[in-house]
């Protein structure tokens, strides 16, 4: 379930970082802002996989291209669809993904088999995010 992912422990601990450095400006150890510092990339890795999966998700139940860049505030159906695009190649997961959003777009549109359902049901369970 998306929701019973667990919280990006890189973020928080930036933020709280921060939170230490701006609670003592002029004062602040160095080394806890530096930690902050190296726990970006990694912070950004696993916002960009949870993007992914969220993305993911929502195809998989159903939601259209148009509803997606509703709540995304993009644009367009295309802009959201680009944006997993790139969260897809930030994340390697571009192959996996994009074969299972077009089973999605079928199952969606009623075109889904058994086979489609099962098939994507397993890979749900090797989404980024998720352990199998």
């Amino acid at each position: 379930m998306p929701w019973s992912a667990p919280v990006p422990e890189d973020v928080t601990s930036a933020r709280f970082a921060l939170w230490r450095a701006n609670a003592s400006p002029g004062t602040a150890p160095i080394e806890e802002i530096r930690a902050g510092l190296c726990l970006l990339d990694a912070a950004r890795s696993d916002l960009e996989t949870l993007e992914t999966a969220l993305l993911f998700v929502a195809r998989t139940e159903g939601m259209t291209w148009p509803q997606i860049a509703d709540e995304l505030r993009v644009r367009s159906p295309q802009a959201a669809q680009q944006r997993l695009r790139r969260a897809e190649a930030r994340t390697g997961s571009a192959d996996s993904v994009a074969a299972d959003d077009t089973a999605a777009d079928d199952i969606a549109a009623g075109a889904g088999t058994a086979g489609q359902w099962a098939a994507l049901s397993d890979t749900q369970d090797r989404a980024p995010g998720r352990s199998a």
